[in-house]
């Protein structure tokens, strides 16, 4: 599959800080995810992405153009759901909507209220919503005129629970019916299955590839339990022994991000100033 947002060498500085350096990834179609802590670049990227900022050195490309100096070859292919988006608080959501899809020019917002849910909202004022209904509507205005890419920052952020795994559930299913690519920019992997998956950390590109080349699904221990006591296990030979000895496996914990990257500077393979893809 082609790419559809290249970021070759790309660096940026503000005064002695440098945002990113040398960063180089290419992201294809699809549900894509850049993932990295608090200053990892993530933002800095993103206003590049939006064109508000420009690199000083190297390019980012989004379906060949450049978001700054060519805008408008993209304007219509391209939407953004920010993580503080300005919602006019005494406006319904309704009217909101409306005026999306009139500055899109397009003839209906009925499929993306259907997809995020927000049937009984439409009449309701912002200032009444909780934070994770804004979520939603901030995605729902982005899914209007059916963009061929959108780029979402931070879906997460400031949601319980519940509201994350029904926000991931939404993008999911969306990523897999309709032919809008997605780019999730974020510091929590939440419960997305993404195609490709980038690694940002301290303004260095820490890997990009298939998410399901990354072993994230792999069984990483097994849970037992023996005369009611509960023994945890990486070693098969160990788990062949406690099985023989009447074991049995109640539960199986699998590799995650969070376990990967702590494997990765434990092994020395990942530091600010390294790559390990």
């Amino acid at each position: 599959m082609d790419s559809i947002l290249t970021t070759e060498n790309v660096t940026k500085r503000f005064g002695r800080t440098v945002a990113l350096d040398e960063v180089s990834f290419q992201i294809p179609g699809g549900l894509s995810m850049l993932l990295g802590p608090n200053g990892s670049g993530k933002t800095t990227f993103l206003r590049i992405a939006c064109g508000l900022l420009v690199p000083d050195e190297g390019e980012v490309k989004i379906f060949g153009h450049d978001p700054y100096h060519e805008y408008g070859e993209i304007i219509d292919r391209v939407s953004f759901a920010l993580q503080k988006p300005h919602l006019p608080q005494n406006i319904t959501v309704r009217d909101f909507l409306e005026g999306v899809k009139t500055e899109k020019n397009t003839r209906s917002y009925t499929g993306a209220v259907k997809a995020f849910g927000l049937e009984d909202m439409l009449d309701k004022k912002f200032k009444h919503l909780s934070g994770g209904f804004k979520k939603r509507v901030s995605l729902a205005q982005a899914f209007i005129g059916k963009p061929d890419l959108i780029i979402v920052d931070e879906p997460f952020a400031n949601l319980d629970i519940e509201a994350k795994l029904r926000i991931s559930d939404m993008i999911n299913d969306l990523s897999e019916k309709e032919d809008t690519s997605l780019v999730v920019i974020t510091h929590d992997l939440g419960s997305l299955e993404p195609d490709h998956l980038t690694i940002l950390y301290a303004g260095k590109t820490i890997l990009s590839d298939h998410y399901r080349d990354l072993g994230f699904d792999d069984i990483r221990s097994f849970i037992l339990e023996k005369e009611s006591e509960k023994i945890t296990v990486t070693d098969k030979k160990e788990l062949r022994k406690h099985i023989k000895d009447g074991a049995e496996i109640i539960d199986v914990e699998k590799r995650n991000f969070e376990n990967y990257l702590k494997e990765k500077f434990e092994e020395g393979e990942i530091n600010k100033g390294s790559s390990i893809r």
